[in-house]
């Protein structure tokens, strides 16, 4: 992130551990849940955290009580309630959301852990060991991290979502396209760029090689 979206490294390591304690939203959809009901779910989870955004900017007690509960997740801009009301959090539920909706179950699992794991190393480790920007306050060394992350998981831990000849080289593919999109100084969220860039190339590719 850029400008005034700075945050300290121990504020990064607190966001990102949030971050990654969501993994259990993969994991519950992968093996209890229905398309339908994550959808659903998930909309109403949406709904609900744009809600409190807009609650905390207009009502002085529920900014007072959400800047006491969750200041210290907040970068820089988002403590400023009235200019930026949609938070990172929000954006995240979103993009799980959209990318629920968007493709078949093992993909959007496989999307969504990405985004949890291989972005809260690229933060964690760009924040840490970065010293070769790319752009704003992207680093080589988070790019790196983003991809070897990610293709631990590739090997080892996601699965197949169309069972197509060589898969593995389309998961890699859409990957290292995902971790490109998240370099990039567009103001787009990554919550919502990196599973939808990973589900659609994926999809293509898959569609390619079937």
């Amino acid at each position: 992130m850029e400008g005034n979206n700075k945050i300290s490294l121990k504020a990064e390591v607190y966001r990102k551990s949030v971050h990654v304690f969501s993994i259990f939203i993969p994991i519950i959809y992968y093996f209890f849940l229905s398309k339908g009901i994550a959808v659903l779910l998930l909309f109403l989870a949406s709904l609900a955290m744009i809600l409190v955004d807009y609650m905390k900017r207009d009502l002085p007690g529920i900014g007072k009580l959400y800047r006491t509960l969750f200041g210290n997740l907040l970068r820089n801009d988002e403590k400023n309630f009235k200019e930026k009301v949609i938070t990172g959090g929000t954006l995240f539920v979103i993009g799980i959301f959209i990318t629920v909706v968007l493709f078949v179950k093992n993909l959007a699992v496989s999307a969504v852990v990405i985004l949890i794991v291989c972005d809260s190393a690229s933060a964690l480790i760009g924040k840490s060991l970065g010293k070769h920007k790319l752009f704003g306050e992207k680093t080589i060394e988070g790019s790196l991290a983003f991809i070897v992350v990610g293709l631990l998981l590739v090997f080892f831990v996601l699965p197949p979502a169309f069972n197509v000849h060589g898969e593995v080289y389309i998961a890699i593919v859409s990957l290292l396209m995902a971790a490109i999109s998240e370099a990039m100084p567009w103001k787009l969220d990554d919550n919502v760029v990196i599973p939808i860039v990973y589900g659609v190339f994926y999809t293509i590719l898959a569609g390619l090689f079937h």
